[in-house]
């Protein structure tokens, strides 16, 4: 198999253990970050257009499709956040998670993140100040649709790993804070996995009865 194949299956298993809620199996990730591609790569994934017609269609009212939703493949991030994973999921497994989140950008800032070979361009990306400095995502598209300046409904998804016990929520050193039941903000960023960039059809067929 070419990289690509081998990086996007690494994705893609992360994506569907998650949305099939089994645990991650561990005992491959040194596998794993061994068929990572040597460089980042932008792959076509239809499971990653399946991850927001179930996660984001609800509340952005789109649908999403293989072809311009593309896994950005990022080796090293990657690599760093399966250590993460691991040592989490084997130290206090019973007390961690591991949850997709989606960050709203413009153009540029899209852009920045599918370069970014160390993960999501702090110089670009949009960020916040009400709940401190980091990478603000939504559980749904009600947080990043407020940020997102492209098609309506675009967005970029992305794993979050989180570690209740490692996590001092709302004081100084806290790896995130929550926004209430609506999303997060990363001060860490090695907790966050970009998944890649989900573009809706353009002129979707089909609406989602209110």
């Amino acid at each position: 198999l070419r990289s690509g194949v081998i990086g996007s299956f690494v994705y893609e298993h992360l994506i569907r253990a998650l949305g099939n809620s089994y645990l991650l199996p561990l005992h491959q990730l040194d596998q794993w970050q061994a068929g990572l591609p040597a460089k980042p790569e932008t792959v076509k994934s239809r499971v990653l257009a399946e991850l927001g017609d179930r996660l984001l269609s609800p509340t952005s009212g789109r649908r999403y499709t293989e072809g311009p939703s593309s896994l950005f493949v990022k080796p090293a991030v990657c690599a760093t956040w399966l250590a993460l994973l691991a040592k989490v999921g084997c130290i206090l497994q019973c007390n961690a998670s591991v949850r997709v989140g989606f960050h709203g950008s413009d153009g540029n800032g899209y852009e920045g993140i599918k370069l970014d070979p160390l993960g999501m361009d702090s110089s670009k990306v949009t960020h916040g100040a009400v709940h401190g400095h980091g990478l603000y995502f939504g559980w749904d598209y009600a947080l990043p649709g407020k940020y997102n300046k492209g098609t309506p409904g675009m967005c970029v998804a992305a794993l979050i790993l989180l570690n209740d016990v490692d996590n001092h929520n709302g004081r100084t050193g806290a790896l995130y804070t929550l926004i209430g039941t609506s999303g997060i903000v990363v001060h860490d960023t090695r907790y966050v996995l970009p998944l890649g960039l989900l573009v809706p059809e353009m002129e979707p067929e089909w609406a989602l009865l209110a």
